[in-house]
């Protein structure tokens, strides 16, 4: 939705294909986590240049969020109050060091905080919290308001919306290309951003493709739930090892797993019940309360937790995939970048550090057309 937005602001004539609703997958399904420094600046193994790129997504959500604020007129919960990452185990403990230390490698902005400190930041904490790091970049929107918003914005920006269509084929040239969910169109270009089903086969001219490399894209299953607003709850986000408490308006949002090479969208008890004693570990309030929904979906991952940008292994067939933890933080520079790259053929900078290259099997850059078809 963000790339089709950000073509069409450019002056391309966009359409957006979806086999079910926009935005009702993975991004429906997350938190709206704006997380810069702790899902990348604390993770070992991830894309050397993740973190700059994270912190470029975060930047571009502050008149992002404005303009979608603008148009709708919907409060998107996005706030400036920061997250804290906290822990109680040892092994919580050694993590917030290692994001500490990372943080301060970097310049990123960050607060060690004794146990009282942070309580009286967030008076919520447990009274056995050993130590928290305050993160001021690291923020929250309603990912749901988002995904609304938007909808209103493509329909200003007079973008084509066809739902319940699957993109399953692709014939023809950059200039004269044919979908066969719209056999009648002629489209100079697609940009392909279905998500872990980017590791899916496409039929080209009749041959079956993969427009990725096999393995470079893995599903990775997140299972969460939320509970109804507490008067005595959580007032900003909490990271608790890999797991967060993100309080919205409407609700309270507790996640979330990452299940590697699991693509169902099934939410078990056992594991939400986990994840709640977790969670209550670091604030006991959120064992209070019933739980008001339980629900699971399938984040695109990558070997190195980057996202695959730029051109596929088809000419005129640019992709978007592989956020894995970023999906709602990376979509406006994500857009912006794409938009670049189709209509006025910039390369270089991050499409360059993030493109198919580093995977084997990559393809050769294509030509820039001047409109664009959305998956």
């Amino acid at each position: 939705m963000c790339c089709a937005l950000s073509l069409a602001d450019r002056g391309a004539r966009v359409t957006l294909f979806e086999r079910n609703a926009p935005g009702r997958g993975a991004s429906w399904a997350a938190a709206g986590m704006l997380a810069p420094a702790f899902e990348a600046a604390g993770e070992p193994g991830v894309h050397p240049a993740l973190f700059d790129l994270c912190l470029a997504g975060a930047e571009v959500w502050k008149s992002f969020s404005s303009r979608l604020t603008a148009l709708t007129g919907r409060a998107l919960d996005y706030g400036d109050a920061g997250a804290l990452a906290c822990a109680i185990t040892q092994e919580q403990g050694e993590r917030i060091m290692a994001l500490a230390s990372a943080c301060e490698a970097r310049g990123v902005p960050h607060i060690c905080l004794e146990p009282e400190d942070a309580r009286r930041r967030e008076p919520s904490l447990s009274a056995e919290l050993a130590g928290a790091l305050e993160l001021p970049t690291d923020q929250q929107i309603d990912n749901w308001g988002v995904v609304e918003a938007l909808g209103a914005a493509l329909a200003d920006a007079e973008v084509r919306v066809l739902s319940g269509l699957s993109v399953t084929a692709i014939d023809g040239e950059p200039g004269n290309m044919h979908l066969d969910a719209a056999p009648d169109d002629v489209f100079d270009a697609v940009v392909w951003t279905v998500g872990e089903s980017a590791r899916l086969p496409v039929h080209y001219e009749g041959e079956i493709t993969y427009l990725v490399p096999e393995g470079a894209i893995v599903p990775v299953k997140g299972q969460l739930f939320s509970l109804a607003p507490r008067k005595a709850g959580p007032r900003r986000v909490l990271r608790f090892g890999p797991g967060y408490v993100a309080p919205k308006a409407s609700r309270i949002i507790v996640g979330s797993t990452s299940e590697w090479n699991v693509d169902d969208t099934h939410a078990e008890l056992n594991v939400i019940e986990a994840l709640r004693r977790e969670a209550a570990q670091i604030c006991p309030i959120l064992a209070e309360g019933q739980i008001t929904r339980i629900w699971a979906g399938v984040r695109p991952g990558t070997r190195d937790h980057g996202p695959i940008l730029g051109a596929s292994s088809i000419p005129g067939v640019y992709q978007a995939t592989g956020h894995y933890r970023n999906g709602i933080l990376l979509a406006p520079v994500t857009g912006e970048l794409m938009a670049e790259l189709v209509l006025e053929g910039r390369t270089g900078g991050f499409l360059e550090k993030f493109g198919m290259s580093r995977f084997d099997g990559a393809g050769e850059n294509a030509s820039s057309p001047s409109l664009a078809s959305i998956r």
